[in-house]
């Protein structure tokens, strides 16, 4: 729901019914934004996904940042999405870019469920969710589930300081593509290209 304002689950509702994809070879899972947690909006929200999706169900419903702008109390919106759970309509609840407190919080006001996977941006250069979030997940039993594990391309080599984002690019603003910090990881980046060209075999050609 939160990418393209629901046109990603549009796409994959139109794949799985061209495909005839059976839905129990299958687990989805979507988000919910932090702006849609008000307990009346989410039942809206949920059923609009649904269509969207074209399934009765959603496996996996996470919730995209907390409702910051908002201030929509965490108990309430927390009893709305256990009664989605208790419908039927949503299998387990996730949670994406929530701090620790929050996670903790919510966690408290679920009487019969719990989270089940906790989302944030990780990767070789970005890895501050090893500090707190990923010990928490462990011990537990949450799943860790990264977000930009590439850096947002910056780990592929596509850009350096000599060919940094273009400025209408929302990667420009990022802190890991200012030129300070592109300089500092381009050892790790050419390092990154010789291990792939070690790993990846060439492709076959059929004659």
């Amino acid at each position: 729901m939160v990418y393209g304002r629901g046109l990603s689950e549009e796409f994959i509702g139109r794949a799985l019914k061209d495909l005839n994809i059976s839905r129990d070879d299958i687990v989805i899972a979507t988000k919910i934004p932090g702006d849609f947690l008000n307990p009346d909006d989410i039942f809206r929200a949920i059923d609009r996904s649904l269509k969207r999706l074209g399934v009765d169900s959603i496996d996996l419903l996470q919730l995209h940042m907390p409702p910051i702008w908002h201030n929509y109390p965490t108990g309430a919106y927390a009893r709305a999405l256990e009664r989605l759970v208790a419908l039927g309509k949503v299998g387990y609840i996730g949670v994406s870019n929530y701090p620790l407190a929050l996670v903790e919080e919510l966690r408290s006001y679920l009487s019969f469920t719990d989270i089940v996977s906790m989302q944030y941006r990780f990767n070789l250069v970005e890895r501050w969710a090893e500090v707190e979030l990923i010990p928490y997940a462990e011990a537990n039993d949450l799943t860790f589930i990264p977000w930009s594990p590439l850096a947002r391309g910056l780990l592929t080599g596509k850009y350096s300081p000599e060919a940094p984002p273009e400025f209408k690019d929302v990667r420009a603003g990022e802190a890991v593509f200012q030129p300070v910090n592109m300089a500092r990881l381009k050892e790790l980046i050419n390092t990154l290209k010789k291990l792939l060209k070690s790993t990846v075999r060439p492709r076959l050609r059929w004659r």
